[in-house]
């Protein structure tokens, strides 16, 4: 099994353990049981829970964009419903660790990974020359996801990347 696939083991692990269970409640012994890995394995690819959230939603941005770089996407629209697809299989997780007190972490990673992604211009901001615009619209993204995490029944990944490239491409 590769390392992608057991992290992605210890995500959802830890998301069904966060139903039951207060993050400080879950011991590591029982994480890795769950998910079927070592404790020397968590040992050796972090130092804390919030590191297993932290890249698996590094991952995803990774993901995301090969993704557009390997077909090519340029359409804005195509870009943003590309993102939102790539998170949608994690909706029930980082909705769950929203729900577990870990919302200040979730906005921090994305916050941070949607401003580098601004600065690769992997995100169809429009052209405006304000430096503050690309901070302004990174955080207010990451705000959508929060909110599109926390809903009891979401919109869809299509749906989503109509609603926010008509908000990211028209700005005024």
């Amino acid at each position: 099994m590769e390392n992608s696939d057991k992290n992605a083991l210890l995500f959802k692990s830890l998301a069904a353990l966060s139903r039951k269970s207060a993050f400080n409640e879950i011991s590591i012994s029982a994480l890795c049981i769950r998910a079927g890995v070592s404790r020397m394995y968590f040992y050796r690819h972090f130092d804390t829970f919030d590191d297993i959230i932290t890249q698996r939603i590094n991952d995803d941005f990774l993901y995301f964009l090969r993704l557009i770089d390997h077909h090519n996407i340029n359409n804005p629209e195509a870009i943003i419903k590309t993102f939102f697809q790539v998170l949608e299989p994690d909706l029930p997780e980082l909705s769950t660790f929203l729900k577990s007190d870990r919302a200040d972490l979730i906005q921090t990673i994305f916050q941070n990974d949607l401003n580098e992604l601004s600065k690769v211009e992997a995100l169809p901001f429009p052209k405006i020359q304000n430096p503050y615009w690309k901070v302004f619209t990174s955080g207010g993204l990451t705000r959508i996801l929060v909110t599109w995490f926390g809903k009891d029944k979401p919109e869809s990944a299509n749906e989503m990347g109509k609603l926010v490239s008509e908000i990211v491409t028209n700005p005024f």
